[in-house]
């Protein structure tokens, strides 16, 4: 490759993470984690399902099967769908997942209200998870609108 060629790569491992520079002229960057375990909304969402499973597991809200298994199953899609969209190889299938993981969380969030009318949880509760929920859509929306505006990759 010839020396300032549009087509120069350079790769830097910093920790779990791994930048690769291509086209130094216009200054692109695009950063990859090696693993969907290092993505910090990730690992949000992960720490909603545990809450979520050790909610839904006390009485009297267990007995409420398909409430349970609704907001089990959504907050599950969230964590999933991030996982999944980012072991694939384009932003285009990643985008697709994220907003799944997005939809899944505002029904987590709709479920919660469910919850807290039917006083299955109490507002100090629902407060924490909508938050944490709050906290994994912005999150989410910030990541797919920095994908959208990535320059692509030849």
């Amino acid at each position: 490759m010839e020396e300032g060629s549009k087509e120069e790569k350079t790769n830097l491992v910093i920790g779990n993470v791994e930048m690769r520079f291509y086209d130094l002229k216009t200054k692109y960057i695009h950063v990859m984690a090696r693993k969907f375990e290092d993505i910090e909304v990730w690992q949000l969402s992960r720490n909603l399902v545990k809450d979520i499973f050790l909610l839904t597991k006390n009485e009297p809200l267990r007995k409420m099967f398909n409430v349970c298994d609704q907001v089990q199953r959504a907050a599950l899609s969230v964590m999933n769908n991030i996982a999944e969209g980012l072991e694939r190889q384009s932003d285009k299938e990643l985008i697709y997942f994220l907003y799944i993981a997005k939809g899944s969380a505002g029904e987590v969030r709709s479920m919660l209200y469910v919850l807290l009318d039917m006083e299955y949880i109490d507002q100090k509760m629902f407060n924490k998870l909508f938050d944490s929920l709050m906290v994994i859509s912005k999150s989410l929306s910030g990541f797919i609108t920095y994908l959208k505006a990535k320059k692509p990759i030849i």
